[in-house]
């Protein structure tokens, strides 16, 4: 039943090579929720070029394209800013409601790590009548691109800690909010320099985002995200968690390290076996980090065996500050104090005064003998002694 459910699963996953999600139209996600490429009322970005949006954004350069949207360079003409305009591809009704979603889920949370959300139009008429959605633009570069251009395609420990720990903290936030974002991987992690020149990173593409308790958005045998970063339980129908987004950032952690995610093949549903059944293998230069043990941690098949968000946090933090090479381990019922014994009760100095440490007394023993009983001995002894002198020498 297993093999028949992992096959239906790998059914429904668009056979796509990894890393073509940030450029390809099938980016939204693996339930192939896309637009059809044959529809005639589809967004064509390169003919908005130019044009003034909503009666406000200039858009001047397409940035990117995914399954729900394309995004662009655009100028925010009355403060003069440059800004990011997501602008839904087409009006299939599915896609709708999560572009709704996502700038719904950014409004909630404010966090330094969160890309801004600064409009949302529902209907702009130069757009066709899609959606909008204005964000704060990143100058900068997403992680996936980030680490092609890296000699041996992997990042330092100390610099992988430094770019996650700020999506760790966001995920905090997020997951207090009761918010999963459900498709974390290097190329929704977007690097940028701050003014002092400092790296700094933000978490893009809240696009599949979803409320904990989200009633009405999960449709059976649908499998949101990118394969090669869900866990064992996205495939087997298992609703989403915040865990999810755990198991996510350890294997985008995995790949920032190594070069490549736990799982590879040819296929989705090799990736999906993998999985399902095999366990992530370190290669020696990792094995040996601080990082490992947390990894292990995070990648856990099992959910409810990985840490949460505040813990891989903490984890992190301990492993920067060299204050602990151990895995941040979930949060378990606290061992029971031990039962109170009863305290001795003192010796009586009667027995303590005189007593010599270099002898035992017939205290330590057995108590004191009485006197009749020592007499009694001493005439027992005499009478024996008599009795053996006169059988001796009396005849």
């Amino acid at each position: 039943m297993a093999d028949e459910n992992q096959s239906a699963l790998a059914a429904t996953v668009a056979e796509r090579p990894d890393g073509a999600a940030r450029k390809a139209p099938a980016a939204a996600g693996v339930d192939g929720a896309s637009c059809d490429t044959g529809n005639q009322g589809n967004l064509v970005p390169e003919t908005l070029i130019g044009k003034v949006i909503d009666g406000r954004y200039k858009i001047l350069d397409p940035l990117a394209e995914g399954g729900m949207g394309s995004v662009f360079l655009a100028e925010q003409t009355g403060l003069q800013r440059k800004v990011a305009l997501k602008i839904l591809v087409c009006e299939e009704p599915e896609l709708v409601q999560r572009f709704q979603r996502e700038a719904t889920a950014l409004a909630e949370v404010s966090h330094p790590a969160i890309v801004e959300i600064y409009d949302f139009t529902a209907h702009a008429v130069e757009a066709g009548n899609r959606g909008c959605l204005c964000m704060a633009f990143i100058d900068g570069m997403d992680l996936a691109d980030y680490l092609d251009e890296q000699p041996e395609r992997r990042l330092p420990p100390n610099e992988v800690i430094s770019l996650i720990i700020p999506i760790v903290s966001a995920l905090v936030e997020l997951h207090a909010n009761g918010i999963i974002h459900r498709d974390i991987k290097p190329a929704n992690l977007v690097r940028f320099l701050r003014a002092d020149g400092r790296p700094g990173v933000k978490l893009v593409d809240f696009g599949i985002a979803r409320r904990q308790v989200d009633p009405g958005m999960t449709a059976t045998g649908l499998v949101l995200g990118t394969p090669p970063y869900l866990p064992p339980e996205a495939f087997l129908g298992e609703n989403a968690t915040p865990l999810m987004d755990i198991y996510a950032l350890g294997a985008t952690m995995f790949e920032l390290l190594t070069g490549a995610p736990p799982f590879t093949a040819d296929g989705q549903a090799k990736i999906i076996q993998r999985t399902l059944h095999e366990e992530p293998q370190f290669p020696d230069h990792l094995a040996s980090t601080p990082l490992a043990g947390l990894l292990g941690e995070m990648l856990n098949k099992i959910a409810r065996k990985r840490p949460d968000a505040m813990q891989v946090l903490e984890g992190l933090e301990n492993v920067r500050a060299g204050k602990s090479d151990a895995p941040a381990q979930p949060k378990r019922d606290p061992k029971p104090a031990p039962k109170a014994t009863r305290p001795l009760r003192p010796i009586p100095e009667r027995l303590v005064a005189n007593h010599d440490p270099g002898t035992r007394s017939a205290n330590a023993v057995g108590g004191s003998i009485p006197k009749g009983a020592l007499a009694g001995l001493v005439i027992l002894a005499i009478i024996q002694t008599s009795v053996i002198l006169y059988l001796l020498f009396g005849r």
